[in-house]
């Protein structure tokens, strides 16, 4: 903030620092001046890029997803290229709307970019992919998810995104041995590229393991699931699932109290 207001005094034409203080003040909890700046500069560029992710950004943080659509929809009326505003709209639609007309809008909003702008979308074609597979999954278009997900297999062979939403695919469909293989190599590669999805991962690798008939693996996966995040409720219930399939129920009963304590 020191540093733009330094470059808004010398340099008053210079647009970008506007939008560089309004970023600064949302990060910083300072929501109706940050409003107040982004809107300076909308005032005079409507359909402003930089401004307009950064008002979604906004509207998110105080709880408001329609509006951050809004904005990001204004954006795209204007620049129906930018795969990160798509990308953007469509996650804030299924994981914070989330319900069925969330999901429903976010397949919509993804079906656009995969049939219209794959070929501009560089690095966030991958990401773009496993968000749709998931939709897809979510939605139990199976076949459809299953297809997207290979795709960017195809492109990655080690995105564990992909390869998570595919091993939940073949799971849901009932290839539970595509489905474990699948989510093994996630397993490994989320482990090597980004720890970030390693509980979920695990979490999901234990349930194939489990329908696979595998329970001493899938009883390690899901520990190793907690270990990652000790507060995973999903983790602890399945595998209190497990021990209660097992007939050990004080296991099981441990195993939900800490669930219910997290």
């Amino acid at each position: 903030l020191a540093l733009v207001s330094q470059v808004r005094g010398k340099a008053p034409e210079l647009k970008q620092a506007i939008v560089v203080e309004g970023a600064a003040q949302r990060r910083l909890g300072a929501f109706k001046y940050a409003r107040e700046v982004l809107g300076e500069r909308l005032a005079t560029d409507p359909a402003n890029t930089g401004a307009l992710k950064e008002l979604a950004k906004l509207e998110l943080d105080v709880g408001n997803p329609e509006q951050a659509i809004e904005a990001l929809s204004r954006l795209i009326a204007t620049e129906e290229r930018d795969v990160d505003a798509h990308l953007m709209r469509a996650k804030i639609a299924y994981q914070v709307l989330g319900g069925p007309d969330g999901l429903a809008r976010a397949e919509q909003y993804l079906d656009v970019v995969v049939q219209k702008y794959d070929q501009v979308a560089g690095e966030l074609l991958l990401p773009v992919l496993a968000h749709a597979a998931f939709v897809k999954g979510e939605l139990g278009k199976l076949d459809e998810a299953i297809k997207l997900g290979e795709r960017a297999r195809g492109s990655d062979a080690t995105y564990p995104p992909a390869l998570f939403v595919l091993g939940r695919s073949y799971g849901l469909k009932g290839d539970t041995k595509a489905a474990r293989a699948a989510l093994e190599r996630a397993a490994t590669s989320a482990a090597s590229r980004d720890s970030f999805y390693e509980p979920v991962v695990r979490g999901e690798l234990a349930r194939a393991q489990g329908a696979d008939g595998d329970m001493t693996a899938a009883i390690r996966s899901f520990e190793q699931a907690i270990e990652y995040d000790p507060r995973g409720e999903r983790a602890h219930f399945g595998l209190a699932a497990l021990y209660v399939k097992g007939d050990k129920i004080s296991q099981a009963m441990t195993m939900m109290a800490r669930a219910m304590q997290n």
